[in-house]
């Protein structure tokens, strides 16, 4: 769970690193997102969305990375996030590394949400909004993945916007869960403020509860 609001003692532009897991809070696990390489890490912003702060990736070469992924079967993932105009896929998170990568959600070359799952490690299953762009506006984006064959959703400012059915998620070995890029391609250009990933699809009130939330 990583909540821009949950970054302690920070000037407004001061690098973030890490970006502190706020689950930890409440379990014994260790999952900030950090970056060895200071001009790398992106940058706190207050007062970007909505009144609250934000992450601000310069869209070149800023990401955060824990090596310790979420290793998960089935999913929930949500984030609220700021988008700028995209040429090419925008990554908020993935769990990805080199050629081994299980999922990533994001916003694609269309300027349209996506989230694509890996069955085999290699080839995706993406399920992406058909309809709209969200650039230049804050976005709520919410995607699930049962963990087996069965339907993907992805949701858009609490919208159901797309669905397709997929197999399972590739579940052999762990990769890096990263957020703003995929190993210095895919760069997010604009501020993300929320990301929560939950190991299991969320039932619709739940959603309904999470989206309120975040909203």
């Amino acid at each position: 769970w990583y909540s821009a609001e949950q970054i302690p003692d920070l000037a407004n532009g001061a690098a973030v690193d890490p970006w502190p897991d706020w689950h930890l809070e409440v379990a014994s696990t260790d999952d900030d997102a950090d970056q060895v390489t200071a001009s790398y890490r992106p940058q706190w912003k207050a007062n970007r969305q909505n009144g609250r702060p934000g992450v601000k990736f310069d869209g070149s070469n800023d990401e955060l990375k824990n090596t310790n992924g979420p290793n998960v079967s089935a999913i929930t993932i949500a984030c609220v996030a700021q988008v700028t105009a995209a040429t090419s896929n925008q990554i908020v998170a993935a769990e990805w590394t080199g050629d081994h990568r299980k999922f990533a959600f994001g916003i694609n070359s269309l300027e349209r949400p996506y989230f694509g799952v890996s069955s085999d490690g290699t080839n995706d299953n993406v399920v992406y909004s058909t309809d709209g762009t969200v650039r230049s506006t804050v976005v709520l984006l919410v995607a699930t993945h049962p963990g087996e064959a069965g339907d993907q959703v992805l949701r858009t400012n609490m919208v159901q916007v797309a669905t397709t059915s997929v197999t399972d998620m590739f579940t052999s070995g762990t990769s890096d869960f990263r957020i703003g890029s995929v190993v210095g391609v895919n760069e997010f250009a604009d501020d993300i403020c929320e990301i929560i990933i939950i190991d299991r699809v969320l039932n619709s009130k739940e959603i309904d509860a999470l989206e309120g939330y975040l909203n």
